[in-house]
């Protein structure tokens, strides 16, 4: 499958946009895996929550009256014990919840960039990142290690490793579909001089 772009140009404007959607769709992920982290610790303080209401339930059945005065002082403590872990998860919910809104503002606003930046990938390399994306691959763009898809260690075809290579080509693996680049292309073109690798003399 050939994903290239003629124009040089505009080769460099597809690098310049993937590698921008690929750090969007990072940091989209890593939002998406915090707001999973933080419903977490929710989850179990509810499933603790429900359990000793449970205990207290089952300690003290309904109707009975014939009960002895430890086990009373028993099922007092742990009602108390349910109140403040009642009181403890309405809290923390409101804690969370301000917090989730947060990070829902923030993903709102990185998806629209995300459309945005989508746009500006030429449409062949558009469906080719759509479709490692959708397999699950991340990321779905890199950059080429030692002539191999640093993915799934594929090697890359002679044609397609010239196209890397010997310009600022993307080309999709031809075993897992990531979209591959060379780094140092991206060093040398589209990084800031005063950020760029110190060439060392030879020894």
């Amino acid at each position: 499958m050939d994903a290239t772009t003629d124009s040089p140009s505009a080769a460099r404007d597809d690098l310049v946009a993937l590698l921008r959607l690929a750090g969007l769709d990072a940091e989209l992920d890593r939002l998406r895996r915090t707001m999973a982290t933080m419903m977490e610790p929710l989850e179990r303080q509810r499933s603790e929550l429900a359990a000793l209401a449970e205990l207290v339930e089952n300690d003290w059945p309904r109707g009975s009256t014939d009960i002895s005065a430890a086990r009373r002082r028993r099922v007092a403590r742990n009602m108390r014990t349910h109140a403040e872990l009642a009181e403890a998860l309405k809290r923390d919910e409101a804690g969370v919840l301000a917090m989730s809104r947060e990070l829902q503002r923030k993903t709102a606003d990185l998806a629209e960039q995300r459309e945005s930046v989508l746009a500006r990938v030429s449409p062949p390399l558009r469906a080719c990142y759509a479709a490692a994306a959708q397999q699950g691959l991340h990321p779905a763009l890199a950059a080429v290690h030692d002539g191999r898809c640093p993915g799934c260690g594929e090697t890359l075809p002679d044609a397609s490793r010239r196209l890397v290579q010997e310009s600022l080509r993307v080309v999709p693996c031809s075993c897992c579909l990531r979209l591959l680049y060379d780094r140092s292309w991206t060093e040398r073109d589209l990084m800031p001089p005063t950020l760029r690798p110190v060439a060392r003399a030879k020894p």
